[in-house]
């Protein structure tokens, strides 16, 4: 969830408390301690993804007897049995966020909300995107974008709703849905700060509902909670008819995150999702009255996890949620307001009837649809999963996210997609990402299975199995292009390391058929091979060593039960110059300097995470081993820390201790979950790659299920707060150390 800050807390007297209650805890800390120790690197915090996921996501067209799933940048029609129909492209480099069918016969029309690109309207019969805006009236006023997080549809007056999360609420005609321009607005209503006089926004979800006779919009605000407009007008509201202020009880400023809302107009009860406190039953009756307009709490379901989407169905008897930790939950809500506790003391009570009941289990569970005699539920780790009346599943869809593999540089991630006809080297900006915004600026497909990609200059070079390695220009990232004829497509190349300096660059590739492959890097970018050793290979990382005073460089590779060391100081006469035989199944592998000591660390599949000492390449041994518990399969550096994706666990964050003997201790990365110290992702964690930007430190993941997720460590806020390794030393008394991991 995003929150505009400075909007927020601007000169407040909450900031100035905050920041001394940070210099009271620094003054603290810089007491002695005895035998006292900050641990520096303690969580990882979801920052962004691509695709996004986004609970209004997902709608259905009855008459066209079609479902629609939004999934990143897509939108995948599907028949009711989730086979694909067509598959069509928005322009919403940061996801489509939410989406309304237009259910009239004769008009195939999907509404989009694309974020900073606005509205697209998509016409799916023709697979085409006939509509969008991003300018609402044309001026330069800082309210014209439309930064679009949410639509509803009126298909009886034919007028679309946004939720704007900076603008506010805006209304549309859609009469003509492919003539939509800035002349289509009909009105907005722009929500101002209580803190100044500028416009905060803060709209992102918006849900139209016929109550009786009138005409009502239910918006969630991210900074308040609920609010009900009146929209049977064609002007905007002066106010709405009334709000529910859902900031915690407990402390002022935290915000609850509302995320979706469900209506049920008869009962006149909408009910609210919480990333953190559940979901809220609101009475909203009182909110229709002349005299008082206002809205009640008059219950609470308590999720296991973080409530997303909702949806109700038909009878309004059941509420489904879904939840990213448990999966869909159905709730009992025929008498929403049998929490209600008549007694003085103003708890809730939750009778059986009331609790939410696990229905069905996915991990990363975002959004849910009722439709068809069928329930749609999305998830990290299912795709889109439909389910029967006995919430059994009977289909599955999978949407272009499986990324397996990645590398970040200058701003910029390069991702690798296996997703069958959507293969291939996908390009994401990162230039947003200090306010969570991953875009996607590129896509290039390749005819092999991409599985490792590397960066030099104005090229990404990617390990594409059978294919060999193909060579990409990227000096237009929205436009990459595939150059020259791919390096030995006869082999299975598997992955891909490049080492530069002295004006020229060397790429070395681990193929499994043909070994390990040298190849020089010439100026226009093409890769000309050098050599080949006849060795087993599946990953391999460089490295250098002063031996004598003679500067020699080394490959470690990596296959099966096998580390082998490999001299390519003359890369025209590689050479053997050790190897160890003792592991399991090595799935990748990464060298480091630390304390001394040369280290490969291998990532060993079942056998977890191995250190292994190559200080002298001719004696090989094993110092530590690290059990994961799960699949270790990719590793990366960062100073004395091991990041490992292990699959379905995760990520794992790993010290490497500077005691004797040097030993491996996992750094508990979730601070809410006392069972697991690792941090869970959407779906199955392939591949990472570690970047210091400024004063953070970011942990970007391939997840083959929840597509490329962007970590942030966030105890980093000052330069030089990592620069001590992991420590286990008893004595840490002269030490002074102080940093702020969050203020609000």
């Amino acid at each position: 969830m995003l929150f505009n800050w400075d909007a927020i807390f601007k000169k407040s007297t909450v900031q100035k408390l905050g920041v001394c209650l940070a210099v009271l805890v620094c003054l603290i800390l810089t007491l002695p301690q005895s035998g006292f120790s900050i641990d520096v690197l303690k969580t990882l915090r979801f920052e962004d993804r691509w695709p996004d996921a986004s609970v209004g996501n997902l709608d259905y067209n009855a008459g066209r007897n079609e479902l629609y799933f939004a999934s990143g940048n897509f939108l995948a029609v599907l028949g009711p049995d989730l086979s694909q129909i067509s598959r069509i492209r928005v322009d919403a480099a940061r996801g489509i966020t939410g989406i309304a069918a237009d259910p009239e016969d004769g008009r195939p029309y999907v509404y989009a909300a694309c974020g900073p690109q606005g509205i697209a309207v998509i016409n799916v019969s023709t697979g085409q995107v006939v509509a969008t805006l991003a300018d609402a009236d044309g001026s330069d006023t800082e309210e014209d974008p439309v930064h679009a997080s949410a639509v509803s549809y009126n298909r009886d007056t034919r007028r679309l709703y946004v939720a704007d999360v900076y603008y506010g609420l805006r209304c549309f005609d859609m009469a003509t849905p492919s003539a939509l321009d800035a002349t289509s607005q009909i009105w907005r209503y722009a929500q101002h700060s209580s803190y100044d006089d500028s416009i905060s926004g803060g709209h992102i979800n918006v849900v139209y509902k016929t109550v009786g006779a009138r005409k009502l919009a239910f918006v969630l605000d991210q900074y308040y909670g609920l609010r009900i407009f009146d929209v049977d007008t064609d002007t905007a509201p002066d106010n709405p008819l009334a709000s529910f202020d859902m900031r915690s009880r407990f402390y002022w400023g935290q915000y609850s995150e509302v995320v979706d809302v469900a209506v049920a107009g008869s009962s006149r009860h909408a009910f609210v999702s919480d990333l953190t406190y559940g979901v809220t039953i609101l009475d909203f009756s009182g909110a229709l009255s002349d005299s008082t307009p206002e809205i009640s709490n008059v219950g609470q379901i308590e999720t296991p996890g973080t409530a997303s989407g909702l949806e109700l169905s038909d009878d309004n008897n059941t509420l489904f949620a879904a939840d990213g930790n448990s999966g869909m939950l159905t709730t009992d809500v025929s008498d929403p307001e049998a929490a209600l506790n008549d007694s003085d003391t103003n708890s809730l009570d939750f009778p059986a009837g009331l609790v939410q009941s696990q229905a069905y289990s996915a991990t990363g569970a975002y959004a849910v649809f009722a439709g068809s005699g069928n329930i749609y539920l999305a998830s990290g780790a299912d795709g889109l999963a439909r389910l029967d009346a006995g919430y059994t599943r009977t289909g599955s869809y999978d949407p272009p996210s499986d990324t397996t593999s990645l590398y970040a540089d200058a701003g910029y991630a390069y991702i690798l997609d296996n997703d069958g006809a959507a293969e291939g080297l996908r390009i994401v900006n990162l230039a947003g990402e200090e306010t969570g915004h991953a875009e996607l600026t590129g896509f290039v497909s390749t005819p092999g299975s991409a599985s490792a990609v590397a960066v030099h200059d104005a090229f990404a070079y990617v390990a594409d199995g059978g294919q060999g390695v193909a060579e990409i220009d990227i000096s237009d990232k929205a436009s990459p292009i595939r150059d020259f004829t791919p390096l030995n497509s006869a082999g299975d190349a598997r992955d891909i390391k490049i080492w530069s300096g002295d004006g020229s660059a060397t790429a070395y590739i681990a193929d499994s058929s043909l070994g390990l492959v040298i190849a020089d890097i010439a100026d226009t970018g093409q890769l000309n091979e050098i050599e080949r050793y006849n060795v087993t290979c599946s990953a391999v990382d460089i490295y250098e060593s002063t031996v004598n005073g003679e500067i020699r460089r080394y490959a470690v590779i990596t296959a099966g039960s096998n580390l082998t060391v490999v001299n390519v100081t003359d890369p025209a006469a590689p050479f053997e110059a050790g190897t160890y035989g003792s592991l399991t199944d090595a799935r990748d592998v990464a060298v480091t300097s630390l304390y001394g000591s040369r280290y490969a660390v291998v990532a060993d599949g079942s056998a977890g995470i191995r250190l292994i000492d190559i200080s002298d390449p001719g004696s090989i041994s094993q110092t530590a081993i690290f059990d994961t518990e799960g699949t270790a399969v990719a590793v990366s550096l960062y100073e004395a820390y091991i990041h490992a994706a292990l699959g379905t666990r995760g990520v794992a964050v790993i010290g490497i201790s500077d005691t004797e003997p040097v030993s491996l201790t996992p750094i508990d990365t979730d601070a809410d979950d006392t069972v697991n110290p690792y941090y869970t992702t959407p779906g199955n964690a392939s591949d990472l790659f570690i970047s210091k930007r400024g004063n953070k430190r970011y942990t970007y993941v391939a997840d083959d299920y929840g597509g490329f997720l962007s970590l942030v460590h966030d105890d980093v806020l000052s330069s030089g707060i990592n620069e001590q390794p992991f420590t286990e030393s008893p004595d840490d008394t002269n030490k002074i150390e102080c940093f702020i991991s969050s203020l609000f």
